[in-house]
Order: C-alpha cells, then structure tokens, then sequence
C-alpha cells in the first residue's frame, strides 16, 4: 500500500499576454498547481528543457508561357518576379530568387511543357544563392521531366531559382516547374 504524497499546492505564476495589437498586452497572475509526486513511482520527475525545430515542408512552383529559343531563362515565381512571359529572354538570376523558410532538403522536381521538337529541347536546372544544384531534367518531345534522384540542403532564408536553356529551334512552350521541399 502507497503512502498519499502531499496534497498540491496552489503557487501564484506570472502570465504575460503580447498581443500584436499593444491594446491588449497585459501582465497578470494567474494560480498554477504544483504536485509533488510520491518517492515510489517509477519514474524521474525532473524536468528538462526542449529546444524545437521548426521545419516548413512544402513545393515551389514556376511558370514560363513562353520561351525563347537558344537561351536560358529563369522561370516566373522561382526566381523572375516581373511577368510569366519569359520569351524576353530573362537569363540575369536574382540575388534571392524564392526564399527558404526552415532548414530543409529540396528535390522531387518535376517539369511539364509542350511543344518539344527534340527529346532534349530544354534543360532546367535549379540553384541556391546563385549556385548550381545536382537537381536538373531534360524537357522535349515527352511533355514531361523529373529528377527524384537529386536532393540539395537548403537553409532559413535561400534563395532558389529554376532556369531552362533551350536549344536552338526551340517550340517549348507552357513549362510549369514543381519542386518540393522537406
């Protein structure tokens, strides 16, 4: 038979409220419980602190609905802010491109488009702070390229672009980049 512990205690904690509105800061007491827990259980009843990660999982996506041909570009919303039209053969790399928010990995790239006259017509590539990654595919007559293979790390505040170099004679058209991040 166990013997009852002390019965809990009432001790007074301090709150604070921060509210983005200052209005409705405010500091106050509020009552907390505090037990004490019997010699005989089995297990400690220290407490330790943890630190938490915080991780965004998600995809980054880009659009080109035209491309010149024999350039490279860099695709509308992964890298190229002014317009989804990229047959003015945007090819200057902005210097943070779509930020990373969390640490992560970035891969699983896929890439659609139509009008290829070759199997090879077009090659996207992706960088980080200006750097070419291993994540990359051949876009042509099969409307369709991955790279499942490939990862890169990426850290808080990256910046990552895709570009597409198309080759001479290039039909490529409507090109939509998905690249996902863990």
């Amino acid at each position: 038979m166990h013997q009852p512990g002390p019965p809990p205690q009432t001790q007074n904690g301090t709150e604070f409220v921060l509210s983005a509105t200052p209005v409705y800061n405010s500091v106050h007491a509020k009552p907390r419980m505090a037990v004490s827990l019997p010699d005989w259980l089995p297990f400690s009843t220290k407490v330790y602190a943890q630190s938490v990660t915080v991780t965004n999982a998600g995809n980054y996506s880009g659009f080109c609905a035209a491309l010149p041909s024999g350039a490279t570009s860099t695709l509308y919303g992964i890298g190229r802010w002014s317009d989804s039209d990229c047959s003015t053969n945007f090819a200057s790399l902005s210097d943070d491109g779509a930020p990373v928010i969390g640490n992560g990995t970035i891969g699983n790239l896929i890439v659609l488009g139509t009008g290829g006259l070759d199997a090879n017509d077009g090659t996207v590539q992706i960088l980080v702070n200006n750097v070419v990654t291993p994540i990359t595919c051949r876009l042509g007559t099969g409307k369709k390229c991955t790279d499942s293979v490939n990862t890169f790390a990426v850290l808080d505040g990256d910046g990552i672009v895709a570009t597409i170099t198309t080759l001479n004679g290039s039909q490529l058209h409507n090109v939509r980049v998905l690249l996902g991040k863990n």
